[in-house]
């Protein structure tokens, strides 16, 4: 049996509207009452891409469990969400397996552009190339490394100094407890 196309359309715009707010349960809900090869075609994809740019990690894992392919149009889910920023949602895409190198890098050279630096170094980190990209863009790209690199050269100071101070602190603390003895 057929759907009415007026439902179908009404579903599919619902099912849209819940992706773009995030709203889980309803993005279930109209899941379960959409014909499951809807999630084969064009339209899972838009719902895909949509999640993917607001950033909706389990609608997007939902989605892929239902068959939505993850890598569509040449990693689109991918350049939207390092477009936004979205960097647990770039994690997830490399760790299903997206091409961070399709058409040229372009997820660096969206997040570049968007300066999006976390997701920038991200990417870098999982082996994007800058290379890739424009001139002036692989200037910013190299200077957000350098300065991602510097303020992690500096946390970890801060952390190497925070462990010596304890350790002063402790080796204080014991040779007052060994010069006064326990207190009774």
């Amino acid at each position: 049996m057929t759907m009415d196309p007026f439902l179908k359309d009404t579903l599919r715009e619902s099912l849209l509207d819940a992706t773009h707010r995030g709203d889980v349960k309803r993005v279930l809900y109209y899941l379960d009452k959409l014909p499951a090869e809807d999630m084969r075609t064009d339209f899972g994809e838009n719902v895909l891409s949509c999640a993917a740019h607001n950033g909706h990690l389990e609608i997007v894992d939902i989605l892929a469990q239902r068959g939505v392919d993850l890598h569509y149009f040449e990693e689109y889910a991918l350049r939207k969400a390092a477009g936004q920023g979205h960097d647990k949602m770039v994690s997830y895409l490399l760790d299903k397996g997206a091409d961070i190198h399709a058409m040229g890098d372009v997820a660096l050279h969206w997040a570049v552009r968007a300066e999006k630096n976390s997701t920038v170094r991200l990417l870098l980190e999982h082996g994007a190339n800058p290379k890739n990209l424009d001139e002036d863009l692989q200037q910013r790209c190299l200077e957000v490394k350098a300065q991602m690199d510097a303020e992690e050269k500096r946390r970890r100071e801060e952390d190497r100094a925070r462990k010596h101070e304890n350790r002063n602190t402790r080796q204080q603390n014991i040779r007052s407890f060994i010069r006064r003895g326990p207190r009774r």
